[in-house]
């Protein structure tokens, strides 16, 4: 019951969003030199019951911090863009120490050409890894440690051709080779776990959306699928969804939901949504 009324939310939300995207907003000028964007939003959650007779009382705490960074430099000949996301959130149910329950640093850098065609030559780079460790928390044992700073890390270095849309939709494709590394504590993402690397080559297709609608509404969205050149029938998919509801200024109503598949992390998709309130902070 629980998993239909989040599919009916997700199809609430998407008929609900997609018109609004129809529709002109606010979009970088089509001008030399730097638009830069760094939004925060910090949210936090707490349950707290005393002497309560309910059933289901168990006390919660909840923090989120989310920061989006986009930067991008417009020459007569060229454009690079960069983008940054970083999530971390803690977590405490109950008499429950305060974990950690996600931890996600992303970067990537693309430098693009202006040429008269409908598409450009591109040559982009990006990190994915993580800043503090990772635990998992066997029932009545202690803490164990299983991830730590580029244990796993990945590097993606990746060439072709990209298509701008008003700034707004930018998507490519391009040849790509993706590096995983594991020290110590996160052999099993690696596909021969006696190493401490691995090296993979294939095809890359990403799209990224990203739109303001004043200062009220934020909509992004972010596709990436990988396909290994030796087994084309492997793929892997990440999309990741962020929709801002902005309040006086600085509340904010964000709702994230990300898609996983990664046959070298689980052979079943990863789902995951958000929905938190709180505090929302513009740096530029």
């Amino acid at each position: 019951m629980v998993t239909g009324y989040r599919k009916i939310g997700l199809l609430g939300l998407l008929i609900m969003v997609v018109p609004l995207s129809l529709f002109p907003a606010e979009t970088p000028e089509d001008s030399l030199g730097w638009h830069n964007k760094w939004n925060s939003d910090l949210t936090l959650t707490q349950t707290s019951f005393d002497n309560w007779t309910q059933k289901g009382g168990t006390n919660q705490f909840n923090v989120n911090w989310y920061n989006d960074m986009r930067y991008l430099r417009i020459t007569p000949y060229a454009r690079w863009r960069t983008t940054t996301f970083y999530t971390l959130e803690y977590g405490r149910i109950g008499s429950q120490s305060l974990r950690k329950s996600d931890d996600r640093l992303e970067t990537e850098s693309v430098y693009s050409f202006d040429i008269p065609w409908q598409v450009d030559p591109y040559f982009a780079f990006g990190i994915v890894t993580q800043l503090f460790p990772g635990y998992s928390y066997p029932e009545d044992k202690a803490p164990v440690l299983n991830s730590g700073i580029f244990d796993p890390g990945y590097l993606n270095q990746s060439v072709g051709f990209t298509h701008y849309l008003n700034d707004i939709l930018v998507s490519r494709l391009g040849f790509s080779v993706k590096e995983t590394f594991a020290r110590t504590l996160a052999r099993h993402v690696l596909p021969d776990t006696t190493k401490s690397y691995g090296v993979e080559y294939g095809l890359e297709l990403v799209t990224d959306y990203d739109q303001q609608f004043g200062d009220w509404l934020e909509l992004t969205s972010r596709l990436d699928v990988f396909s290994r050149l030796h087994s084309l029938n492997t793929t892997d998919v990440r999309w990741k969804n962020y929709i801002a509801f902005r309040f006086r200024k600085y509340l904010t109503l964000q709702i994230q939901w990300t898609l996983i598949y990664d046959s070298n992390q689980s052979i079943k998709r990863q789902l995951r949504d958000i929905v938190t309130f709180g505090f929302h902070y513009s740096v530029f």
